[in-house]
Formats: C-alpha cells, sequence, structure tokens
C-alpha cells in the first residue's frame, strides 16, 4: 500500500495521468461521466445512435487526459477492450494505418495490461476457443459485401495457431496495418481478397470490434487524446482527412464498425470557435476545407470530413461535453484526500492548505501546490506558495501547403 501511495504522490506532482490516480480522485465531471456511461450501457444494448460517441472539451490543464484515464478505468471494469491513441506530430489522425496501429499497440483489458492485444487473443487460443460462430458471421457478411474474403481466412488461420507462431505474428501485424500481406497469404496458403488503403481499416475495425465480442468482452472502446494538433497540420486537405477520419470512426454511413464500439475524444476548449468556425485568416473552415477536397485527389473524403467538423461544432455547443473549472468545495474535497494519502506515504502530519477562492487554475496546478507545499514543510523549509493564473493561449497558423 505504501508504493501505491507514493506512486500516486509521484505522479501527481508531475502532473502525469495514471490509472491509480483516476481510481483515487474519480473524474470530478459527474454529468460528463454520467453520458460516457449511458452510452457505454446503449452500446451493450446494441441500441442504435447516431455516432459512436462523443468529443469532450477542455482549457489547459483541466484534465482531459485524466478524464480519458478514468473513462479507461470504467471501460476496463466493464469488461471492455481498452485502446488509446494520443495524436501528435508522429501520429496523424489522418493516416488511418498508423493510427490502427497505435491503438492495438496500446490495448488494454482487465487482466492483460501490457501487450494486451497479443495476450488475449493467446488467452483465447490457450483455451481453445471455438470461432465457429465468429467465422459463420463473418460468411455473412462477406456474402452481404461488408467483408473480404481474406477476413474468414484469418479467423481460420487464428483458430488453427498459436502464441508466437510465424502465422499468429503475421495475423497481428496485417490487423494492425502493417505492409505484411505476401507473408501472410504465404503462411495462411490461402488466395483470398484482401483489402487496400481505406477500406483494410474499415473492414479491419468491424473484424476486431466483432471479435473482441465474440472472445467474452463487452465491447472494444476508442480513446483519442490531444485531437486538438490536428491544427499543426499544414494545408487544408492534411486537416480534412483528419476530420475525414475522426467522422469515420465516429461511424459515418457505417463504414466503420458500430456494433460494440465507442469513441471518445478530447480537444482543447476554443479550437472549434479558432478553426472551423474561423481561423486566424477569416476563413471558415467548415466551409474551405470541403471546397478544398473538391479540387484534390481526395475529393471522396469531402462529405466525411464535413460531418466530422459539423460533429465537433454539435459536441462543443453541449455544455455537458466542457469540463467543468474546480469549485472551492470540490479543491477542498480533492485536498483531504490528498493529505491522508501524504500523511501515510511519509508518516508526517501536514496541516491543510487554505482555498481562499477558486481562482481560475486548473486542479492540477491547485494539486502541485499543496504536494511541494507539504514536501517543503517535511524538508523543514516552509515557504509559502502564492497561486498565479494560467491562461491557455496559442498562435494558429494557417500554412496552405497541401500534400495531396
Amino acid at each position: 500500500m505504501l508504493d501505491k501511495n507514493r506512486r500516486i504522490i509521484e505522479a501527481l506532482r508531475t502532473g502525469v495521468p495514471t490509472r491509480e490516480v483516476a481510481e483515487l480522485l474519480g473524474s470530478g465531471q459527474v454529468q460528463l461521466e454520467s453520458r460516457y456511461k449511458e452510452l457505454l450501457a446503449a452500446k451493450r444494448r446494441g441500441t442504435k445512435i447516431s455516432t459512436n460517441g462523443f468529443v469532450c472539451f477542455g482549457g489547459f490543464g483541466t484534465g482531459k487526459s485524466h478524464t480519458l484515464e478514468v473513462f479507461s478505468k470504467i471501460a476496463l471494469d466493464s469488461n471492455c477492450v481498452v485502446s488509446r491513441a494520443t495524436i501528435s506530430n508522429n501520429l496523424k489522425l489522418g493516416s488511418p494505418l498508423s493510427i490502427t496501429n497505435a491503438l492495438l499497440s496500446s490495448t488494454q483489458t482487465s487482466r492483460h495490461q501490457e501487450n494486451g492485444f497479443e495476450s488475449l487473443l493467446a488467452d483465447a487460443l490457450a483455451r481453445k476457443h471455438n470461432f465457429s460462430g465468429f467465422v459463420s458471421w463473418l460468411q455473412s457478411e462477406v456474402q452481404n459485401g461488408q467483408l473480404s474474403p481474406g477476413y474468414i481466412a484469418i479467423a481460420k488461420g487464428l483458430a488453427s495457431t498459436h502464441y508466437a507462431a510465424a502465422t499468429f505474428d503475421k495475423i497481428v501485424d496485417f490487423l494492425k496495418g502493417l505492409a505484411v500481406l505476401p507473408d501472410l497469404k504465404r503462411l495462411l496458403r490461402h488466395g483470398s481478397i484482401f483489402p487496400r488503403g481505406a477500406e483494410r481499416v474499415n473492414e479491419t475495425t468491424k473484424f476486431l470490434s466483432r471479435l473482441f465480442m465474440e472472445l467474452g468482452y463487452s465491447g472494444w472502446v476508442v480513446l483519442f487524446d490531444e485531437l486538438e494538433l490536428i491544427r499543426l497540420l499544414g494545408g487544408k486537405i492534411a486537416r480534412g482527412k483528419s476530420y475525414s477520419e475522426l467522422a469515420h470512426w465516429m461511424g459515418f454511413k457505417e463504414q466503420r464498425a458500430t456494433q460494440g464500439l465507442t469513441v471518445i475524444g478530447c480537444m482543447t476548449a476554443g479550437y472549434v470557435q479558432e478553426r472551423i468556425d474561423w481561423s486566424n485568416n477569416g476563413e471558415c473552415e467548415l466551409e474551405t476545407i470541403p471546397a478544398r477536397l473538391l479540387d484534390s485527389k481526395s475529393a471522396h473524403l469531402h462529405k466525411s470530413a464535413k460531418f466530422g467538423m459539423e460533429v465537433l461544432q454539435k459536441w462543443d455547443a453541449d455544455p455537458v461535453l466542457h469540463l467543468n473549472q474546480p469549485t472551492r468545495e470540490s479543491l477542498a474535497q480533492v485536498q483531504n484526500v490528498l493529505r491522508d494519502v501524504y500523511e501515510n506515504t511519509y508518516g508526517l502530519q501536514v496541516e491543510p492548505i487554505s482555498i481562499e477562492r477558486s481562482s481560475g487554475n486548473p486542479m492540477r496546478m491547485h494539486i502541485r501546490r499543496w504536494i511541494i507545499s507539504w514536501d517543503l514543510k517535511r524538508q523543514g523549509r516552509e515557504v509559502a506558495l502564492r497561486e498565479t493564473r494560467v491562461d491557455q493561449a496559442y498562435v494558429v497558423t494557417d500554412d496552405d501547403e497541401d500534400d495531396d
């Protein structure tokens, strides 16, 4: 228990969201968490809804990543498979195969924390799971033109292999989006048709969503962090591809899986107004990006990109999807919990720190101030730390050098 408390304090001291911190503090977002739980329940019931999930919004340090960590724990406790990807310069939302690889490489279940995707498949093979029902479903989907025949070969190959075998590894690599198709066909001894490009991702998500439920899980939860980094992409086509990919994950025209798939993202507050409604040069991306896509080799994405931006506008207008700033009462409650953890960790009684007002600073900054103050007392160097308000400000650029 002491080691766990110390890990919690260290995570909070550095501002890194962890599963243990999420379990201790919760999200602090009562309405948002309730919306999420209702969505998970609807997905388990098979209720048809307009989108696979939603995007929530918050300012700098308001706990967006922490909230996703809480959502991850809720999903794991609900027997879901959870995959998470953080958008960055190196991982662009508009690169579907790279996104699939990132998601499956970070997959977890309540029983599989490391290499979760490979481990859950290995467990199914070790207990000799019967894939016949899954194969029958695949055959029906192939007949209806929803999946390529190659996925039947993959399911049969999976049922006849074992963990760490060459066939197992190539199946995993293919599902992750890697370029292994010639080797996979050779190992499966099957010349079936496999999808390519965007269709490969669409069909793989359908295959995986159904596979996870076939293996006894309640569904697949996909989490996207830092979606606002779409803005770093220079050029309307690149950003349009990202909006299109978001739309497809959210169920645009049901080209991706809808049954059993829940998708949640987080984005910086103000992004929609500053990019989609208008930009620094006065343009409205909702108008300019679809038009730019139509005049390019990516014309087929213009409708999905527009849908992606429109649902972002819809979610941005929903107050429940905006993270609340901490109130004086919520700050006091969190401080009491952390005092107990700190005292149990260091065997030192610490005094409450006055909460004079809700400064508008995010919870993370309050917590770091408290912990540093207690650290200084523990070291015999008491110093009064002042609160300094931190406002988010970033410059939005619009380099329209498109790479189509």
